[in-house]
């Protein structure tokens, strides 16, 4: 309680509210009640009382890597291997959230010593949606040529 949550009414068309949580109850089966509190109103807000809502407590934006394709480098950094054409390539990856079989990543970005970012070793490291990730491999080393 005394949270505040993003909930949607698919049955209603209605998404994403910020509502606090004043009150859950006990589970009875596969039921439970939560009380909710809304700044907002309108018509069909004002007829809400027992429906189904989907429950937002937080949300990641990333990309979803199955943990079978996180490994380290040789200097213990934490990412994963790519193919790109024919060479492997290491790609760091921050890892923001862990999931049951899955991290969800965002990529690293590298400084200069003097604090700005390296926009060059950046974009090279960078991990992108739809990169051909590796999640099984033997002796993998970045910019190895696997023929």
């Amino acid at each position: 309680t005394g949270y505040y949550v993003d909930v949607s009414f698919p049955d209603k068309g209605i998404n994403n509210l910020s509502m606090s949580v004043q009150s859950v109850s006990s589970r009875a089966g596969d039921t439970i009640a939560v009380v909710l509190k809304c700044t907002s109103m309108n018509k069909e807000i004002s007829a809400l009382r027992k429906e189904r809502a989907q429950i937002t407590v937080k949300t990641y934006t990333g990309l979803r890597i199955s943990n079978e394709a996180l490994t380290m480098d040789e200097n213990g950094t934490e990412g994963v291997y790519t193919l790109n054409g024919k060479r492997v390539s290491f790609k760091p990856v921050n890892i923001i959230h862990y999931g049951d079989n899955y991290v969800i990543a965002t990529a690293v970005t590298f400084y200069n010593d003097d604090g700005s970012v390296d926009y060059k070793k950046t974009a090279d490291a960078e991990i992108k949606a739809f990169d051909q990730v590796i999640t099984k491999g033997r002796n993998l080393s970045d910019g190895k040529v696997i023929g």
